[in-house]
């Protein structure tokens, strides 16, 4: 039988992929000491719904077991998953921190329930199959988050810097826009300004670095600009906006290297 604690925790996890102890008491547990806190999570352990492995040298993270995804969220997806690779796992604790550490608090959304609001968002890509046959599948992510921009609700994609150069983010951040604007819903939002692309990046040097070339360098939108010409060159309209921001997050310090 679960109680109050036990689902707020749970939720918590299911939606974030993760979570940590710090987490936990910044931004749900603010009433209660660590040491309640790690005991609310041993016992929701001894029940199997949870399990923890080594984050950082300094602290463990919390995951949900493949009995909980399954016995609470009819959840077998990979994206509920114990084990976690590298890569995935700075992407979840970046989301994390993002969302939950910083002084303005955003929520995660999860790409099921994005999907479940508005099926068109859903994006595909073309794959080969046995006999030179092609598919359609679905591309699964959980980058997305809901945030709030000058009064307006938006969606938003967060990029985690793994070490590119400052001056390579038009071609690290276009992939992200090439995506959807093949997706006529995703391309509206787009050139509405309801989707946003932040850049989360361990350092304030180059932090710094990012915002100069993002918002300062024209450069930067010209070459968004030319790449969508060359690969929609029927768009008439692409003098939209773009909404990419850049955010320091120094909880990923513990796995980046300073450039």
């Amino acid at each position: 039988m679960l109680n109050h604690y036990d689902s707020i925790i749970l939720n918590h996890i299911y939606n974030y992929r993760i979570t940590t102890l710090s987490v936990l008491h910044k931004a749900l547990f603010p009433n209660k000491t660590l040491e309640e806190i790690r005991e609310l999570c041993k016992l929701l352990r001894n029940k199997g719904f949870i399990g923890d492995a080594p984050l950082h040298p300094y602290e463990n993270y919390y995951h949900l077991t493949k009995k909980a995804a399954k016995e609470l969220y009819n959840d077998e997806s990979k994206n509920v998953s114990e084990y976690l690779e590298i890569h995935q796992l700075v992407e979840a604790y970046a989301m994390l921190a993002f969302c939950c550490l910083q002084k303005i608090k955003r929520g995660k959304i999860t790409e099921h329930k994005l999907l479940n609001e508005d099926k068109d968002l859903t994006i595909n890509k073309i794959i080969s199959v046995n006999d030179n046959k092609e598919k359609e599948v679905k591309i699964p992510s959980n980058n997305y988050y809901k945030d709030t921009v000058n009064g307006k609700k938006v969606i938003g994609w967060l990029k985690v810097d793994f070490g590119f150069h400052h001056e390579r983010a038009a071609q690290r951040i276009y992939p992200i826009i090439k995506k959807r604007f093949k997706n006529e819903k995703w391309k509206r939002l787009i050139i509405n300004g309801s989707f946003i692309i932040t850049v989360a990046t361990a350092w304030e040097t180059k932090a710094q670095r990012l915002r100069e070339c993002i918002r300062d360098d024209q450069k930067f939108k010209n070459k968004i600009y030319k790449c969508i010409k060359r690969d929609f060159p029927f768009e008439k309209d692409i003098s939209f906006p773009l909404k990419v921001y850049v955010c320091e997050v120094p909880e990923l310090k513990f796995f980046s290297t300073k450039y």
